[in-house]
């Protein structure tokens, strides 16, 4: 129980909907428009009794489609709507009209109408009613068939509503294609009399089949598809060194092109490149050395479509051999031998430099 008495529960009801109300909402996705088309129907009939009773109608309805925008080879389902217009359905008796005022509105059925208006001249005693079966057919079919197809072809309508039809595109490739979904409607007619006479029916006529007539205009909505993108063809790996390689593509880029996507791998990891430009071919791309390499590229459409290319297979080349930064040393101008000899004879030479000097010493002091 919250404070002042009033339930926890209504309590967080009243929470939920004043946030509902003051929150701001996100805005729905927007719906196609309906195509509303008034389809007429003029039943010309025809005679019920030779001389005595014939029928006329003029009567519409009111069908709906929605406009479809598929991607490649999808599927949707879509619906065809159909609704009661104003009709009139006249009898012809003795040569005068008789309108039917129960019938405002198209019917679709089996319905039974009293027809007034003959109590006067037959001072009460003559009525009539008017036994009505009516129906309604229609036929879908696209424009080009090139662009999608329609299943079911023909429906069969038992009551005012919809009737669902299922619509798949096209496979292929290149921009959108448009064409139009036509759906064609048939009011067909069957009617019995019977009169009455003081209350007691004197004459009664089976169901007449006045046949079928075709509505004016159909119904048409637009059928758009949206192809994938054409494939493009990726050429061998130019430009090899150990560091990376150029890769090179041909093929025809499509109106609504987005991007375009280069796919590297070595099969461990996947590196990819967006690429924006149309009027760009090609691409240099940075690699480890002596690494094999797959890479193909694909084209995304606007309506995020993708197609790829051929795959293609490569090899990075080795990397140089590292250059040696280690300082050079001269090497000794003489082998262990010769050095060995030239030691030997600097002291030989000096022990004999040292015994003249000594001599030439001694003998100076004789003298004096």
């Amino acid at each position: 129980m919250a404070p002042g008495g009033i339930p926890t529960k209504a309590l967080a009801f009243v929470l939920v909907l004043v946030a509902l109300l003051l929150l701001p909402m996100p805005a729905s996705a927007t719906l196609p428009d309906l195509v509303t088309q008034t389809v007429h129907f003029d039943v010309a009939g025809g005679d019920l009794i030779a001389g005595v009773a014939a029928f006329r109608a003029s009567c519409d309805l009111v069908a709906s489609g929605e406009p479809l925008a598929l991607l490649d080879n999808e599927t949707v389902r879509t619906t065809v709507a159909a609704s009661p217009g104003p009709c009139a359905m006249i009898l012809i008796l003795f040569g005068q009209d008789v309108g039917i005022p129960t019938i405002t509105t198209t019917p679709i059925g089996r319905n039974s109408y009293y027809v007034p208006g003959l109590s006067l001249p037959t001072l009460g005693l003559g009525d009539v009613s008017l036994d009505l079966q009516t129906t309604l057919n229609s036929t879908s079919a696209v424009s080009d068939p090139a662009v999608a197809a329609i299943e079911p072809a023909a429906s069969t309508w038992t009551a005012w509503g919809a009737q669902r039809l299922v619509v798949q595109g096209a496979h292929g490739y290149g921009s959108t294609k448009a064409a139009s979904l036509e759906t064609a409607f048939t009011y067909g007619v069957s009617l019995g009399l019977t009169i009455y006479v003081a209350g007691v029916a004197v004459y009664q006529a089976g169901l007449r089949d006045f046949g079928g007539y075709a509505g004016t205009p159909d119904l048409a909505t637009t059928v758009s598809v949206d192809p994938l993108p054409h494939p493009l063809r990726l050429g061998p790996a130019r430009d090899l060194t150990y560091q990376g390689a150029s890769l090179n593509w041909t093929g025809t880029v499509d109106g609504d092109l987005d991007h375009l996507e280069l796919w590297v791998t070595d099969g461990t990891a996947n590196v990819s490149y967006r690429i924006t430009d149309r009027v760009r071919s090609s691409m240099a791309v940075p690699l480890r050395a002596e690494t094999t390499y797959r890479a193909w590229i694909v084209q995304v459409d606007r309506g995020g479509q993708g197609t790829a290319s051929n795959v293609i297979t490569f090899r990075t080349l080795a990397a140089p051999p590292p250059t040696d930064t280690t300082p050079t040393t001269n090497p000794p101008p003489y082998t262990e031998a010769q050095a060995n000899v030239i030691v030997v004879l600097t002291f030989a030479g000096i022990a004999v430099l040292a015994a003249l000097v000594a001599y030439g010493f001694g003998k100076t002091r004789g003298k004096t």
